[in-house]
């Protein structure tokens, strides 16, 4: 596959998602095109990805590409990732959080601050992203942004019923 042109890939990612029940060398190939260095073929791969339940090993394996940079691809990956169960994404953010790659790491506080702010496991995910800024060091711009967003969760959001912050009702 890696050897044929970008549209030839992405047929064959609709070829693949066409299947009813896709079997593991279907779920193995979808996969890898995920990763795929043409975006439009990454879109259908993830496309695909979305109608199937995701299974830890296979996330394990997405959370990987999170080391690249591509926006449609970070983006994607964390669309799918979120759809899993609640437990399985904290345990994503897990590994993600204890990632040698800055990259990853900002994936899984990204996924902490999504599942926070839906308010999935919210409190869960406060409580390790508060862990991880006690326990790391240096924070990059983009992480001390992200956990703002939890150090600042109880602090009331300026809106016109309170004079956009100035009056407190």
């Amino acid at each position: 596959v890696s050897m044929m042109e970008p549209y030839t890939r992405s047929r064959v990612v609709d070829l693949l998602a066409k299947q009813k029940k896709p079997t593991p060398a279907t779920r193995e190939a979808i996969l890898s095109l995920a990763g795929d260095t043409a975006e439009w073929v990454r879109t259908r791969a993830f496309a695909a990805l979305e109608k199937v339940k995701i299974q830890e090993p296979e996330a394990i394996r997405l959370e990987g590409l999170l080391t690249r940079k591509a926006a449609d691809l970070r983006q994607n990956l964390l669309t799918v990732l979120l759809k899993q169960p609640d437990p399985q994404v904290v345990r994503s953010a897990d590994r993600l959080l204890a990632a040698k790659s800055a990259p990853q790491r900002l994936g899984g506080l990204e996924l902490l601050h999504q599942m926070h702010k839906t308010k999935r496991a919210a409190a869960e995910c406060r409580e390790r992203a508060l862990t991880y800024h006690e326990k790391r060091g240096k924070l990059s711009e983009e992480e001390q942004q992200l956990l703002a967003a939890f150090l600042d969760s109880e602090r009331e959001t300026p809106a016109l019923d309170n004079a956009l912050g100035l009056l407190n009702p």
